[in-house]
């Protein structure tokens, strides 16, 4: 399953070990739950230490929800590219088989979209999201007021005319970020970005996992079908949401995959080298 040339190879450990690894690690202090209560503008905007019941072990701010999505969105895209490596190598290394071939091309087509998805999903709800609470945050802290029908401009600390923004503006602000993080397009939660590329996940890792199998890519061996499983429902969990807790644990398994992988294909290669050097 792990490519055999070196660049590849390094690709793939950095996709679906190293990589995982480290989205279980942010992915613990990713909250949900907060879109009803207490609203997503009003919990995002400030730090929650221990997510006040929203599953994350604690919330950071707004800065953290911008640099969460920032380390998430290439990682994630590394894994599916990881994911791709894998198919691939299996594809080449199997005889010609019609069924592993549109099972390989059902997976790469899966994994296309769900890199497309998820960077689209972390881009308008996670970093653009973040630098814009951030902002509105920064805007708010100076003081707006009007006086005699007249708005008295912000000054900042050197004394100079700064924009900024009135309770009333910021409410505003809120109301439109409030409704695009439910747009029922591009919204966070539930909306056709997310859900695409959350189900995009579960059946890219559903169709690679067959092609594994249809391919008859690994040892039969215990190892190998818990990595297989291990695969299967770390997409399961992560289509079911990416946040804490089963984000974390989704992509816990597909690092168990990953790192089963790495064994079993060094395992593999071992016994080819023992059965090659017992030939006459």
């Amino acid at each position: 399953m792990m490519p055999r040339t070196a660049d590849y190879r390094i690709v793939w450990i950095f996709g679906l070990i190293v990589g995982p690894a480290i989205l279980v690690g942010i992915e613990l202090f990713h909250p949900a739950g907060f879109t009803q209560n207490p609203g997503m503008f009003t919990f995002l905007r400030q730090p929650e230490p221990g997510g006040h019941s929203h599953s994350a072990l604690d919330y950071f701010g707004p800065d953290w929800w911008f640099w969460l999505h920032m380390i998430q969105t290439p990682t994630v895209c590394l894994t599916a590219i990881a994911l791709m490596l894998t198919v691939s190598t299996v594809q080449s290394e199997a005889a010609p088989n019609a069924a592993v071939t549109a099972l390989s091309w059902g997976a790469h087509g899966a994994l296309f979209v769900f890199a497309v998805y998820y960077t689209a999903l972390d881009a308008i709800g996670g970093i653009g999201l973040g630098r814009t609470l951030e902002i509105t945050n920064n805007l708010q802290a100076a003081t707006a007021y009007f006086e005699g029908g007249s708005i008295i401009q912000c000054m900042d600390a050197a004394g100079n005319s700064a924009p900024c923004l009135s309770s009333e503006q910021v409410d505003g602000v809120a109301l439109v970020l409030n409704e695009t993080w439910t747009d029922p397009w591009v919204g966070g939660v539930g909306s056709y970005i997310s859900q695409t590329g959350s189900w995009a996940i579960f059946i890219a890792t559903v169709l690679t996992a067959l092609t594994i199998l249809t391919a008859r890519a690994f040892r039969t061996s215990t190892v190998s079908w818990l990595a297989i499983v291990c695969l299967v429902a770390g997409g399961w969990f992560v289509q079911e949401s990416h946040a804490c807790c089963t984000g974390p644990l989704g992509f816990g398994l597909i690092c168990l995959f990953g790192c089963l992988g790495w064994w079993e294909s060094g395992d593999s290669a071992a016994h080819q080298t023992v059965d090659a050097e017992k030939q006459p």
